[in-house]
């Protein structure tokens, strides 16, 4: 956890380098804004300073964001972000099996098993191309053979039942 912490306040100080000169930029249009005489001549700068400070608020605001959002494991970072598979990653390796790219469908989902072995989508998806798609049970097999370290009983049971 201090490792995250370490890596997101670097990241936040990284980005305060490149919004410290549009703040200071915001704030000297700003002050010669206040030194003008009438109002209406101080509109433009005052509208320009006031934008560069709101644009210096957007560049730090997503590493400050990720830093009050991780103790909690928050709304927009997971702490178990990188253990879990993305739904995207899921539905291209459908598509592959879908178009018939069956080669680099089982390289994404032997993908996936490696980086979450305990996820029981990427071992049913690869048992049903195994089976329905290419007709090779002794693979559908290996992957269930394969499951059997990794995933509980129930998720066992489930892949055991596409086989009758």
């Amino acid at each position: 956890m201090v490792e995250d912490y370490y890596g997101l306040v670097k990241h936040l100080l990284k980005r305060c380098l490149i919004a410290l000169p549009v703040f200071v930029f915001g704030g000297i249009v700003i002050a010669y804004a206040l030194g003008r005489s009438s109002a209406f001549a101080a509109l433009g700068p005052t509208l320009i300073g006031v934008c560069c400070l709101i644009v210096g608020s957007c560049i730090i605001a997503e590493p400050i964001a990720r830093i009050i959002a991780e103790p909690s494991g928050g709304i927009y970072y997971s702490r178990n972000q990188a253990k879990e598979l993305s739904h995207t990653a899921l539905c291209n390796a459908r598509i592959q099996v879908h178009r018939k790219y069956y080669k680099s469908a089982k390289a994404a989902y032997e993908s996936m098993i490696s980086t979450c072995p305990r996820d029981v989508r990427p071992y049913k998806d690869l048992i049903v191309m195994y089976l329905d798609k290419l007709n090779d049970r002794q693979e559908a097999l290996q992957v269930y053979e394969k499951s059997l370290k990794h995933l509980n009983k129930k998720d066992r049971e489930s892949l055991f039942l596409m086989f009758k």
